[in-house]
């Protein structure tokens, strides 16, 4: 189990249970796990120590691609350093996904000439 310390992730303190359990879950597709995540406090400190062993005895998600997404979701917030404003300035940039399909779209559509 990785242990987290304040020094390496400070801005996981601000994303408590209602977080987690609401924006988190939902963001990956995986609200049903709401109601347990919330029930359970778990918050974004105790999202970094969480195992494929304590989803299934302790949250009950028990699909295996449910908890991949789960601890990939995880290993996002760490990559971030758990600092949600990283994804709101990417997802803001005019280089989003949706904006580069476009884009590619554009520039791989034949002329109509």
């Amino acid at each position: 189990m990785m242990m987290m310390t304040y020094r390496q992730y400070p801005s996981a303190s601000s994303l408590d249970h209602r977080w987690v359990s609401g924006d988190w879950l939902t963001s990956l597709g995986l609200g049903q796990y709401a109601a347990v995540f919330t029930s359970q406090l778990v918050d974004a400190r105790l999202l970094n120590t969480l195992s494929k062993k304590d989803l299934d005895k302790h949250l009950s998600v028990h699909n295996k691609f449910h908890q991949s997404s789960i601890l990939h979701g995880v290993q996002l917030l760490r990559t971030i350093r758990f600092d949600v404003q990283v994804i709101m300035i990417i997802f803001d940039s005019p280089m989003t996904i949706n904006n580069i399909k476009k884009q590619h779209i554009k520039k791989t559509k034949p002329s109509s000439k």
